[in-house]
């Protein structure tokens, strides 16, 4: 295994109960790359984790509020980008 993408974005209780999971696959899989996608109002919480490589916010929550604002689409696109990299 190379990398591992957690997606997490609900809510704070979740992206909470989640950490050990990052924890449970460098355990396993000590070389892999661990990235989280996570809310951004939660991302400093993946952060504190040392087995978590890159945190990629995103703004659903937002975005949702904002669907057709020229903003939230180059923000969309920046966050695709991001998980494709």
């Amino acid at each position: 295994m190379r990398s591992v993408l957690l997606v997490k974005t609900s809510s704070l209780g979740d992206v909470v109960h989640n950490l050990p999971v990052a924890s449970d696959i460098r355990a396993r899989f000590p070389q892999a790359r661990i990235d989280w996608v996570v809310e951004e109002g939660f991302a400093d919480i993946p952060r504190l984790h040392p087995a978590v490589g890159q945190v990629i916010p995103v703004a659903v929550r937002r975005w949702r509020r904002a669907l057709l604002s020229p903003a939230t689409w180059r923000e969309l696109g920046a966050y695709r980008d991001a998980v494709r990299a």
